[in-house]
């Protein structure tokens, strides 16, 4: 048996359960000055800016927020509050003093008619709230509907002027008496009057690229920069707008999709665009950094000077070595990236091996331990490999060519500890999923789904997959939008050294209902995932569409949390990327909204060499084996020695981190014999060591 990689519940900066969310703040939707402090709207998020003293506040659902997703904002100056509007009809009343009180019935209202909220218009002590039914008035002193005006039309504005109300549907006027009982639909008339003659607003200046807003107060103009910044401006005798200071933002991507999640040399790098059977966002791509403390942007300049189009990153790795190299797989080609600035990119117009013209897509690829880069690109006819010489090579496989559709949505693409090279067909026609293996030019692929009940459960045009990885234990997952499966190693090894797959099932888990009837339910049956990653602990966290994220206990029995935007701040149920960062006990969710990092407080103890800790998979590497051993439990920088039982030394090395990974070679490059190993392990200073044996059977 393989003991588990030992793990501990570590107190770190952020306590455990502890929630960050990085949200982004570069896109200014409105701007609401009050005299002392100015509000900002931007990305749907808000913040403030305190003018005495230059402080900013952000505000969210950790802060009192009743919600999330902000539609429109304004504020109230006989209350004294922030009127606050969200996508799902909350309506929030902020204080200066950062107290909130929220008005959560039109969101809970049961009706047919839609809820829209088309604009939000402030008047004495009342906020109105323009509806596509109507009117909503909401009294902003004691947090209370106030009325509801009926229209049965859709109202986009609303203005009171000379003790008149003013509504404006998408081609009428309607006017009332301010006296009158609004709520009677027949005190409701067509007016005569032009809307641009009632809807003046000299408190807005708006250009073609942006606007301004006027400050009574502070006799000045708020505006934002291309970058988003909150900057304060006079306005010249020429009527330009001159900035008075340098702009202030909250810390934050400057991008709010994070489609895709990982660590590379300790930051957190996340990539915007989508491109798979169900979403294309067609958005210009970049990768996003997080030092810990800091975000930045990898530079672009090479495709903004060359014109390259850049939409949909979708994949990237990280060259094994080379540290200072991310590739980025996008819709149109094959970015490479140098200490983050890109540097070159490849398609078709300058890479024979690739198709597809402007629109080269690169829909998955993972590096081999080598530094070769293996990729799929869609429509090609063959797997591709960049080599760590900088050749292009490639690999056609009857078995892919045959396949519905030959190469195309080949996603989740990654080398699993025994070398095989995995991917899934994310397309409802012809669902699979199953690996290559570089040293034998084999392709094996489970095409018929079924369990271990021998129910198909994958009908043909039916579901798709979207994630396969490897956990703790060697299993390899597959995570559809319907159910979740794995093959045990037993299986993993027949599928290698069998011609055919036919009869292999997967296994999908059965959690007891233990309620006395003797039942069990698949795990997760039903539910539409997106990723899966294994923590130290060998636990399962899920990423889902519409339901948020799932961890899952070691042994698959147990629900142990499920993370939704009612229960947490998560930005979003859609959860596209999971990163788990097992040295700082922390894990990180990427939306289209932002991306969460939470505080597990459990770490991998790697603080000491012990022995205990130390294993080795595969062990015994049985005959047909041909991929990396790996081997863990390390701690940084630990150095190995792999000998003979008489104590020739074969191989020796040095951890980058917890796992080293042998290639089960000597150091003339040849394969070694058959026999017992020992791998001999001390720490960079020689003060601790450990010995374990790997058994080699040839």
């Amino acid at each position: 048996m393989i003991a588990m990689m030992v793990y501990c519940a570590a107190v770190s900066a952020a306590a455990v359960g502890t929630w960050k969310i990085h949200r982004s703040y570069s896109t200014v939707e409105d701007i609401v000055p009050t005299g002392s402090m100015v509000y900002v709207q931007a990305n749907g998020n808000l913040y403030s800016y305190r003018v005495s003293d230059n402080t900013v506040q952000t505000y969210d659902k950790q802060t009192g927020l009743g919600a999330q997703d902000i539609r429109f904002i304004a504020w109230g100056k006989n209350a004294g509050k922030l009127v606050i509007v969200y996508e799902d009809y909350t309506v929030d009343l902020l204080s200066k003093d950062g107290s909130v009180e929220s008005i959560v019935s039109i969101k809970e209202k049961r009706t047919t008619k839609s809820k829209t909220v088309n604009n939000l218009v402030v008047y004495g002590d009342y906020a109105y709230l323009c509806t596509a039914s109507g009117v909503i008035k909401v009294n902003m002193k004691n947090a209370t509907i106030a009325d509801t005006y009926t229209i049965d039309d859709s109202v986009y504005d609303l203005v009171v002027k000379d003790n008149t109300i003013y509504i404006r549907t998408i081609d009428t006027v309607y006017e009332a008496g301010m006296d009158a009982n609004l709520i009677d639909k027949s005190v409701w008339n067509e007016s005569d009057k032009e809307w641009t003659e009632l809807s003046d607003d000299d408190q807005m200046v708006v250009t073609p690229t942006t606007f301004y807003v006027y400050d009574a107060t502070n006799k000045c103009y708020w505006g934002s920069d291309e970058n988003g910044k909150l900057i304060r401006y006079i306005r010249d005798d020429a009527g330009d707008f001159v900035a008075q200071s340098s702009g202030v933002m909250p810390e934050g991507p400057a991008y709010p999709e994070h489609a895709v999640v990982r660590i590379y040399n300790g930051k957190i790098h996340t990539l915007r665009g989508l491109y798979n059977m169900d979403k294309d966002s067609g958005a210009d791509g970049y990768v996003q950094t997080y030092d810990g403390n800091t975000w930045s942007v990898f530079d672009n300049t090479l495709a903004d000077e060359n014109d390259y189009k850049h939409t949909d990153y979708m994949t990237m790795d990280i060259d094994p070595k080379n540290s200072r190299r991310i590739m980025v797989g996008s819709k149109n080609g094959l970015f490479e990236y140098i200490d983050g600035k890109m540097t070159r990119r490849f398609n078709s117009d300058n890479t024979e091996n690739l198709v597809g013209g402007d629109n080269t897509v690169i829909v998955s690829m993972a590096y081999d331990d080598s530094g070769n880069l293996w990729l799929f690109n869609r429509f090609n006819s063959a797997l591709q490999c960049y080599t760590k010489d900088g050749e292009w090579k490639s690999y056609p496989n009857e078995t892919l060519q045959k396949l519905d559709g030959g190469i195309s949505r080949y996603v989740s693409t990654f080398f699993d500890s025994r070398g095989l090279m995995w991917f899934c067909k994310n397309h409802y026609s012809g669902n699979f999923f199953g690996f290559y293996n570089k040293n034998t030019d084999e392709v094996k692929l489970i095409t018929e789904i079924v369990n271990q009940d021998g129910k198909n459960i994958n009908p043909v045009n039916t579901y798709n997959s979207r994630v396969v990885t490897e956990d703790e234990e060697g299993n390899i997952w597959l995570g559809t939008n319907y159910y979740t499966v794995y093959l045990p190693p037993a299986d993993i090894k027949t599928m290698m050294a069998s011609t055919s797959t036919s009869g292999i099932a997967v296994t999908q888990h059965k959690v007891a209902r233990n309620d006395g009837t003797g039942l069990a339910d698949y795990l997760l049956n039903g539910i539409a995932v997106r990723d899966i990653k294994t923590d130290a602990a060998n636990r399962k966290w899920v990423a889902t569409d519409n339901n948020g994220v799932y961890l899952i206990s070691n042994d698959c029995n147990t629900e142990l949390e499920h993370f939704t935007t009612e229960n947490s701040p998560l930005p979003s149920n859609d959860v596209y990327s999971i990163c788990v960062d097992d040295k700082n006990g922390k894990v990180y969710f990427g939306t289209l909204k932002g991306l969460c990092e939470y505080s597990t407080g459990m770490t991998a103890d790697y603080g000491e060499l012990q022995e205990d800790n130390v294993y080795v998979y595969p062990n015994p590497v049985p005959p047909e084996y041909t991929g990396d051993i790996t081997i863990k439990g390390l701690i940084e920088n630990a150095q190995l020695k792999i000998t003979t039982s008489s104590g020739y030394v074969v191989h020796e090395g040095v951890s980058n981190g917890p796992v080293y990974k042998w290639d089960g070679c000597d150091k003339s490059g040849e394969r070694v014999a058959s026999g017992v190993y020992m791998v001999l392990v001390v720490t960079a200073t020689g003060e601790q060591g450990c010995v374990t044996k790997i058994a080699v059977v040839k």
